[in-house]
């Protein structure tokens, strides 16, 4: 006995397209990009000559590649050296879409004056997500 083929139809009905009211995460053609989200302290923050604190910056991930666990730190790359250590590791994978809290244990110097910092994400060769700090010591 011979198979006999059925066959298959498609019908592509027209649908109104409705505007989403929830918002989508706008995801940058980069491989590796962010957006800083929130920082703590605030710029021009004041402190006390000498005074340890933590640095936080809250980032999201909008590139199209995982910043890995195993390929990626963040490390200080300009402005006054106000840190305890000048490259840290990432403590957890961020996948596109994702968002990571990166924390530096620093020192306000013991010259009063405005002091700024800035650190960025490195995967590889790949420098990106500036994170700048700017305090004031009184």
């Amino acid at each position: 006995e011979i198979p006999s083929s059925t066959p298959t139809f498609i019908f592509i009905l027209p649908t109104s397209t409705v505007p989403s009211s929830t918002s989508t995460l706008d995801i940058s053609a980069e491989p590796y990009d962010c957006r800083v989200l929130s920082q703590s302290p605030v710029d021009d923050a004041s402190f006390v000559p000498g005074i340890a604190f933590q640095a936080r910056w809250q980032v999201s991930n909008i590139g199209t590649q995982t910043w890995g666990v195993n390929t990626a730190d963040y490390r200080f790359t300009s402005g006054t050296k106000f840190h305890k250590t000048s490259v840290y590791d990432m403590d957890k994978s961020v996948p596109p879409g994702e968002q990571v809290d990166i924390f530096v244990e620093m020192w306000a110097p013991m010259d009063p004056g405005t002091y700024t910092t800035t650190w960025k994400i490195k995967v590889g060769k790949t420098e990106f997500c500036s994170m700048k700090l700017k305090i004031i010591v009184t």
